[in-house]
C-alpha cells in the first residue's frame, strides 16, 4: 500500500486558501459589462452630444437601435468589451474597452460616446 506524500494532501487546500485570500476565482463564469453610451454629431463648431446618456448592463451579444443604427455589444470577457456600431455588413466600427476606458465610434457626422464602467462577474 503506497500512501499519498503529505505535499500532495496540503497543495489543493493551500490553493483554495490562496484564491479565496486573493479574492481570485478559479473558474471563468460569465461576466458582465456596466456601461453607457451618448449620441454625438458632428458640426462645425466640433462635436455636440445629443439625447441622454443611457447605462446599460450586458454580457455580450447584444443589439440596440439608434436612428436606424445598430450599437451591438458582440463579446464581453473578463478584462474587455467589444462594441460594434453599424448601417450594413459593409458600412461598421468597432472598438474594444477595458473597465474606466471611453471611445468615440462614428459613420459619417453620426457617432457615439462609449465609456466602459466595469467589468466583473454576474
Amino acid at each position: 500500500m503506497k500512501i499519498a506524500s503529505p505535499l500532495c494532501l496540503v497543495f489543493p487546500l493551500c490553493l483554495v486558501l490562496l484564491t479565496s485570500l486573493c479574492g481570485c476565482s478559479t473558474d471563468s463564469g460569465p461576466v458582465r459589462a456596466t456601461w453607457s453610451y451618448v449620441e454625438l454629431t458632428k458640426e462645425q463648431g466640433g462635436i455636440k452630444e445629443t439625447g441622454d446618456k443611457h447605462s446599460l448592463r450586458s454580457g455580450g451579444d447584444e443589439m440596440y437601435e439608434i436612428h436606424g443604427k445598430r450599437l451591438e455589444v458582440v463579446t464581453v470577457t473578463s478584462k474587455k468589451a467589444r462594441f460594434r456600431l453599424s448601417v450594413d455588413s459593409a458600412d461598421k466600427k468597432e472598438a474594444e474597452l477595458q473597465s474606466g476606458s471611453s471611445e468615440d465610434l462614428w459613420l459619417g457626422t453620426f457617432g457615439v460616446r462609449i465609456h466602459v464602467e466595469k467589468i466583473g462577474p454576474l
